[in-house]
């Protein structure tokens, strides 16, 4: 009877044991994952990682389809992390990615390492792990949990990447996964087998020894609406070493949206002095500074308390150190070199300067009480005491410079102005993105108006009619608007063909004989483009020397055969002026021409046009630059002589007391950015970027309107859409002084100039107006449900029955023998 009993439960014991150790490890359709899908979306997840140590492990869980497509790049399926941003960062960048044939491929440092053993596209969700061992140079692939392929005498050498993770796509924004990820892991340590396997099961967390990286992607991404700024401040003077600010975020944001943009001016993260403080997912704090040099998310206090919180970041250039403090406590202090360099951008609460368009734009979620910036590091003292101090002004701490303060009465109560309560009395204004608004002109009370029209290409090709009517507008309001000179930053084409630059042509004949203008070349005015030389030909033929050289205002050609480069002179209400118009990246004696030029013309104000000159992080280019032309064919296959933006200051602009503005195109940005700088003599040169070419991937008709005011010595920005009769962006509407005791051709205000223009009287025409489509939908990543079979228990049914039969049955025959 014992063998019986024992003979019964042997098997049921086998069964129960058998049931709970099995693992499903190499099972992984087993799993009932969620994950984002990434099919088909241009989009990704951006991390906010930085890694400041070499990675060693990366682990990820996929699944893509039997019969999966390619990624847009037409062969490859994606990017699964990743930071590769172009071929300038080759040497530090580093790419997780399935590769043709659904392999799993490393990019490390410029060199792509491929396994060749296994084909991801199975249509099941599978673990992988590729494992980097230094000591004994191999590469190893785990699926699963199983080595799966090893490839020896692998030396990959120790770096950092540059540029943050993406998780989906790399910093391109291109090599989009084109299938579901569930999880993704980056380690600094070499991960053996068996850590790999618990991976798989428990997700490691930041803190967890070699933790790098470690996103948990089972949620759906959530959208936030929000199509406005907050508030925008000037451009700081000097580095913010200090942030301070009360915040509140709702408790109930979800775990995976980003809190949003405190205080920052990043855009796009081209050039430097872009900087950051912002809200990370839950609810965690984290620093973006310059351009991304130092990025690291503070995941010791999660904010979403439904309360006030204060809040500081201080950078110790001297120790290398960036300190957390919340409510005047010390959270966390890490150790990072960073550099020391101008906040050229302007400042936005609330949110960056980053498109609405895409799915990139990251606005505060919560309210804003407060935003002190300091350009010395603050002690953990002085923290403490702002921290009970509502309304930091200038001098609050001994020898530590303020840079601006301001104090928000009621977050969700927009004023159009914010006080600064430092000396600098850098005020916020109400600001908006991809907006156009109706609204009270600042001044009307003016002498004369300038006109600066962006990049048209896009009108020409796509709207011509559209660019018509905004030459015809401009000419039907000369009087009304006092206009006294239109300015063309180029691009008047977008291919350089004959037809391209006929239909330019026939736009710019509205303002003949009515409005004096003057336009550059720009790199798509020219026959091909800047691919092998500077031939303009299609150009002057619609725009022959001949047609201008006996204009009123037309004062000089630099080869005396074409309009590749002249200038102007024209006056108005006793003020002179000489503006240049300048071809594309001028040429070392064009340069100087325009100088000796200038010489000749002490009593008039100088304006320089050009095509590129200052970029969109508002620096002026220079060789190695994000905008330096030497990356055109003509330059770089050709060696044409050419001039970077540095080198015309320094040859030409710096070198007379009355240079006062510049002005270029090129390079598309939402705002107007000016770039103030100090010639030799002390006078200020205004630098504009004006290109609104695209703002709504639209052809946009946008133009820069100044009025000045000679008494006042004050200038009104206007950026003004006439096809859809608005203004564009709260931040582009504002005034400035052009005082200047150092310019001759400028000095005091007080003092007013002689004479008036009165621009002809003009019969207004109909004019065609096209409709304008102002939908502007960005994309979003898709997530969806779907449940995965299991298996299991049918396996642990058949084993176990398998066992059962393997021991009764001789347990029978046994039983039947005895008997004989």
């Amino acid at each position: 009877m014992k063998k019986i009993i024992t003979l019964i439960i042997l098997p049921v014991l086998t069964f129960v044991i058998f049931g709970l150790l099995y693992t499903p490890t190499l099972k992984a359709d087993t799993y009932d994952f969620k994950g984002i899908d990434f099919s088909n979306v241009n989009n990704g997840i951006d991390t906010g990682t930085m890694i400041y140590e070499v990675p060693n492990t990366f682990e990820a869980w996929i699944k893509l389809a039997v019969n999966a497509p390619t990624n847009s790049t037409g062969t490859r399926y994606g990017t699964i992390v990743g930071t590769y941003l172009n071929g300038n960062d080759t040497d530090t960048s580093i790419n997780l990615e399935i590769q043709v044939n659904g392999l799993v491929d490393l990019y490390w440092k410029g060199a792509h390492y491929r396994f060749t053993n296994f084909d991801a596209r199975n249509g099941e969700w599978t673990h992988i792990a590729v494992v980097r061992n230094k000591e004994n140079s191999t590469l190893t692939l785990y699926v699963n949990g199983s080595v799966k392929q090893i490839l020896t005498s692998k030396v990959l050498p120790d770096f950092l990447p540059k540029n943050q993770f993406w998780i989906g796509r790399d910093a391109r924004k291109t090599m989009y996964f084109t299938g579901r990820m569930h999880y993704a892991g980056i380690f600094s340590n070499s991960r053996s087998e068996d850590q790999i396997k618990e991976d798989m099961l428990s997700y490691p967390v930041y803190g967890s020894e070699g933790v790098l990286l470690s996103e948990l992607l089972d949620y759906d991404v959530v959208k936030y609406p929000h199509d406005k700024l907050e508030y925008v401040a000037p451009a700081l003077p000097k580095v913010p070493n200090t942030f301070e600010a009360w915040i509140k975020l709702p408790v109930t944001l979800d775990d995976h949206v980003r809190g949003g943009v405190i205080f920052g001016n990043y855009n796009w993260g081209v050039g430097v002095g872009y900087c950051n403080f912002e809200i990370y997912t839950f609810g965690n704090f984290r620093i973006y500074w310059n351009s991304g040099e130092v990025q690291y998310i503070f995941r010791g206090v999660d904010l979403r308390t439904g309360e006030f919180e204060h809040i500081a970041l201080v950078r110790d250039e001297s120790n290398n150190t960036f300190t957390f403090y919340h409510n005047g406590e010390e959270i966390e202090s890490i150790t990072r070199p960073s550099s020391t360099v101008p906040s050229l951008s302007r400042y936005a609460f609330g949110v960056d300067w980053r498109n609405w368009s895409t799915s990139d734009k990251f606005p505060f979620l919560g309210e804003i009480r407060q935003v002190s910036v300091y350009s010395d590091p603050l002690s953990s003292s002085e923290i403490s005491q702002d921290l009970s101090t509502n309304y930091i002004v200038s001098g609050t701490h001994t020898e530590k410079e303020l840079l601006g303060s301001w104090y928000f009465e009621n977050w969700n109560v927009k004023e159009e102005v914010i006080k600064d309560d430092s000396n600098n009395n850098y005020t916020a204004r109400k600001g908006s993105y991809n907006y156009y608004f109706q609204g009270q002109e600042l001044e009307n009370d003016f002498d004369y108006e300038l006109v600066v029209v962006p990049d048209t290409q896009i009108m020409t090709e796509f709207a011509p009619g559209k660019n018509l009517a905004q030459m015809a507008w401009i000419r039907n309001n000369a009087q009304e608007h006092k206009i006294a000179f239109v300015m063309h930053m180029g691009d008047l084409m977008n291919n350089g063909s004959q037809t391209h630059a006929d239909i330019a042509a026939l736009a710019l004949d509205e303002l003949n004989g009515y409005v004096p203008y003057s336009f550059v070349l720009g790199n798509h005015d020219y026959d091909n483009m800047l691919k092998y030389d500077r031939v303009a030909s299609h150009f002057n033929n619609a725009f022959p020397l001949s047609k201008f050289i006996n204009t009123p205002t037309f004062g000089g050609s630099y080869d005396n055969k074409t309009m590749d480069n002249t200038y102007s002179l024209f006056e108005v209400v006793g003020v002179k002026y000489l503006v240049f118009a300048l071809e594309f990246a001028p040429r070392p004696s064009v340069v100087q021409w325009a100088n000796r030029v200038s010489y000749q013309y002490p009593d008039r104000r100088i304006i320089m046009t050009t095509h590129t000159h200052v970029d969109m992080d508002g620096t002026v280019t220079f060789h190695g630059g994000e905008s330096d032309p030497s990356s055109y064919g003509f330059i770089k296959n050709y060696s044409y002589p050419y001039s970077v933006g540095e080198e015309v200051w320094d040859n030409f602009l710096k070198n007379h007391n009355n240079t006062v503005f510049t002005f270029n195109g090129h390079t598309p940005t939402d705002d107007i950015l000016i770039n103030k700088r100090y010639t030799q003599y002390g006078n200020m040169v205004n630098q504009f970027l004006v290109d609104g070419q695209g703002v709504l991937s639209l052809p946009e008709d946008l133009l820069f309107l100044m009025r000045f005011n000679e008494t006042t010595k004050m200038v009104y920005c206007y950026y003004y859409s006439p096809a859809r009769d608005a203004y564009y962006n709260f931040q582009n509407q504002f005034a400035f002084s052009f005082e200047d005791e150092f310019n001759p051709t400028v000095g005091a205000a007080g003092v007013t100039p002689g004479g008036e223009v009165t621009p002809p009287i003009i019969p207004a025409r109909p004019i065609y107006t096209p409709p304008v489509d102002t939908s502007n939908e960005g994309l979003s990543i898709k997530t969806e449900y779907k449940q995965a079979s299991n298996n299991l228990i049918p396996v642990i049914v058949i084993v176990s029955v398998v066992i059962l039969g393997a021991t009764i049955v001789p347990f029978i025959i046994n039983k039947k023998r005895s008997k004989i």
